[in-house]
């Protein structure tokens, strides 16, 4: 296919978003956002682009709308009479690391939170690992495979199919699966072995 490039790496600059949300003078809700932005040629890096600029426009909607909500009830529940100089605003973080930026891999790692006076009102991780020729998403079974993710599945008490589409990262040999638990997020490592058969990346 013409649209097709090979690559093998990108150059990765952070896509910055910040702003504090002010209301009636006070300050609510302050977010800082770094978001990956990739550069360079062919469809596939095009498509991881869209992804995370369509990404940094999803978060910023959410700190206009519900998380200022929020703020704003926190901030109507404080007392009247000295809220407006002792509220603390929220502050709401994106922040990521490229893990694998390399043989026609892209993998990114990344952390998001909310706080107020530095206490963690809640946290959540995210990963992607994408193909950079084609920039679709790559499944966890080409890295691991199925036999030893049948063992964490029942480790964990996950089922087999979840676990196969979680979001994972890649790191050296390394692979590191997020798993969703009621005990929050925990990573589970894996050596990175051939898994499934599937079209080469690049």
């Amino acid at each position: 296919m013409k649209d097709t490039v090979s690559v093998r790496e990108v150059a990765v600059t952070p896509l910055k978003e910040h702003n504090i949300l002010m209301e009636d003078g006070v300050p609510l809700l302050e977010y800082r956002l770094l978001i990956p932005s990739v550069d360079g040629a062919g469809k596939g890096v095009t498509a991881i682009r869209n992804f995370y600029e369509n990404m940094a426009r999803a978060y910023v909607a959410h700190a206009a709308r519900p998380l200022l909500a929020r703020g704003r009830g926190l901030y109507e529940n404080c007392e009247e009479k000295r809220r407006r100089f002792t509220f603390c605003r929220l502050l709401y973080t994106h922040d990521y690391e490229v893990t694998a930026n390399e043989e026609g891999l892209f993998s990114c790692k990344r952390e998001i939170m909310l706080r107020q006076k530095g206490r963690v009102l809640w946290q959540q991780s995210h990963a992607e690992t994408f193909s950079l020729a084609t920039g679709h998403l790559l499944p966890l079974p080409l890295f691991v495979p199925r036999a030893e993710l049948r063992k964490v599945a029942r480790q964990y008490r996950q089922r087999p199919r979840r676990l196969r589409r979680a979001s994972f990262f890649v790191r050296g040999n390394r692979v590191f699966v997020l798993l969703q638990t009621d005990k929050g997020t925990q990573i589970v490592q894996f050596p990175r072995t051939e898994g499934e058969r599937h079209p080469p990346i690049t």
